[in-house]
């Protein structure tokens, strides 16, 4: 059922999907205050049954609505990591996320995330200083410190768009300040560590322009696998294996041609005609 639920953000617009979060917060509060009455009335009336059933309902409806919340998120997150829609996934975050609507009225963390978000946004269009900028509009500490995600996505989003946008970087800070950061549950760890494998790829790959072995076999979605793919053709391409490295370009080439990865492999295929 929320696995349904995520699809169906997905594929809606961004009217949509804040007409639907608005529906389910009036449900929320519409049955959290029926079951309150019902709570209040068993503790008045002194009747155990009805007292405690009402909290146990109250308590699942507080952890179901947070987990539906959970997953309306991916589904908007997947707009851009599954169906690569740059374009809708913008047009949330400007016009239907909580800072894109009021501004003037939103907590530090909520403008970190419309910033990161748009950071991404011009970064996979290929615009780099455009990214840098929205990544200058707030810092990794307005994020919450348990927004372990968004801190890393923060400095793998300023590193990825250094060396794009052929800048001078350190990557022995970049590995080490991810490395750093604070950790709580596993898949964090797991996540902040296949974030340094990558950047190291990135590196030898990209600006040392050295052939290397990869590691990692594939991306966590659609997205990630059309960016692993871009890195495998470098890097054949640094092996001189011009054929191996036009298969991976026509792999990616008929994805959304804003994706940077897409025009730079549109480019490559020209040349290696």
């Amino acid at each position: 059922m929320l696995k349904t639920l995520t699809n169906k953000i997905s594929n809606m617009t961004g009217a949509e999907i804040l007409r639907f979060k608005k529906r389910e917060k009036n449900h929320f509060l519409i049955s959290i205050i029926l079951i309150m009455a019902v709570y209040v009335y068993g503790g008045v009336s002194n009747n155990p049954l009805i007292y405690w059933s009402a909290f146990i309902v109250m308590v699942v409806l507080v952890l179901l609505h947070v987990l539906r919340l959970a997953f309306i998120e991916k589904g908007v997150r997947n707009i851009l990591c599954e169906h690569i829609d740059l374009d809708r996934y913008q047009n949330i975050f400007e016009h239907y996320s909580a800072y894109g609507q009021n501004r003037a009225r939103r907590s530090k963390s909520s403008q970190a995330f419309y910033f990161i978000n748009m950071a991404q946004i011009y970064y996979l269009r290929g615009d780099f200083e455009e990214s840098l900028k929205m990544l200058g509009e707030f810092k990794p500490t307005d994020f919450n410190s348990i927004q372990t995600q968004s801190i890393a996505r923060y400095y793998y989003l300023e590193f990825l768009n250094k060396v794009f946008n052929r800048d001078s970087y350190d990557l022995q800070h970049y590995v080490s300040v991810l490395s750093t950061i604070p950790t709580k549950f596993q898949n964090q760890k797991e996540l902040i560590s296949q974030q340094v494998n990558v950047i190291k790829m990135i590196d030898s790959i990209v600006t040392e322009k050295i052939p290397i072995i990869i590691s990692v076999e594939s991306g966590n979605n659609h997205l990630e696998q059309v960016e692993l793919c871009y890195y495998k053709a470098l890097n054949y391409l640094n092996q001189n294996q011009p054929e191996e490295a036009k298969s991976c370009f026509q792999e990616i080439v008929n994805e959304n041609p804003d994706l940077f990865y897409v025009k730079e492999a549109k480019k490559y295929l020209e040349e290696l005609v």
